[in-house]
């Protein structure tokens, strides 16, 4: 697992160029990041085109390192925990990206919407799970740089990231967006910590339990043979024998 400021590139430096074999992307965020040249009319910063650069559309100085443009395709993508009205979503309908907005989310369950998206890259060699912390609704966790209303609650983030990692096509996991700076108490860390190490459980395997040969059991002694004692020799006449002499 990695932690990261913003974006989702980590995986294109360890699998993107490693391989023509195609790799997916969960994509699990509370915005599509999918702002580019072609659907806006600038584009100042990477941090809400994440996933455009990612599918191949922007820059070529970002989209193309070493020729790989896109780093992962459009139908290798599933997109989870957006909000309703993202800005972006027909544009996601248009080039063929899978999504679950929150209101899907929550009729299919965090834990079924995992296993939807498992089945959606099951051609792929693996994939990488993207988590920005503000798919979670900002009243659970505000501490993020854009807040948004709707978000999804702890227990399916726990439930989600459970679903995703403990597949073996699972090849890692980034958390981004967290921002200290709103939580100077670091309570909000600490929840945060703690709902990811129960996402992550199914990681966890239980040591297993050493093996103890068993101790030998002593075999009771054999049982001494009796004693037969020889008769005792007396020189002593028997009883009588001087009466019957005289």
């Amino acid at each position: 697992m990695t932690t990261e400021s913003d974006g989702a590139f980590a995986w294109v430096n360890r699998y993107g160029t490693e391989t023509s074999d195609p790799y997916g992307l969960v994509y699990l965020d509370g915005h599509s990041d999918f702002r580019h040249p072609g659907n806006a009319s600038y584009v100042g910063a990477a941090a809400g085109e994440d996933l455009a650069l990612a599918t191949g559309r922007g820059q070529p100085d970002l989209t193309d390192l070493e020729g790989l443009r896109p780093y992962v395709r459009d139908e290798h993508v599933v997109l989870l925990g957006i909000r309703a009205q993202d800005e972006y979503r027909l544009d996601l309908q248009a080039a063929g990206v899978a999504y679950r907005a929150v209101p899907q989310l929550r009729v299919d369950g965090a834990g079924r919407t995992a296993q939807w998206a498992r089945e959606h890259l099951a051609d792929c060699a693996g994939y990488w799970l993207h988590v920005d912390v503000d798919v979670l609704d900002p009243a659970v966790m505000p501490a993020v740089d854009a807040p948004d209303d709707g978000g999804i609650a702890y227990a399916e983030l726990e439930l989600l990231i459970a679903g995703l990692v403990s597949a073996p096509a699972c090849l890692g996991m980034e958390v981004t967006v967290f921002d200290p700076d709103y939580d100077p108490d670091g309570a909000y860390a600490r929840e945060l910590v703690g709902s990811l190490v129960t996402g992550l459980a199914p990681l966890v395997q239980p040591s297993p339990t050493p093996h103890v040969a068993p101790v030998p059991r002593a075999e009771p002694a054999a049982e001494a043979p009796p004693v037969v004692r020889a008769p005792r020799r007396t020189s002593r006449a028997p009883r009588g024998a001087a009466n019957r002499g005289a």
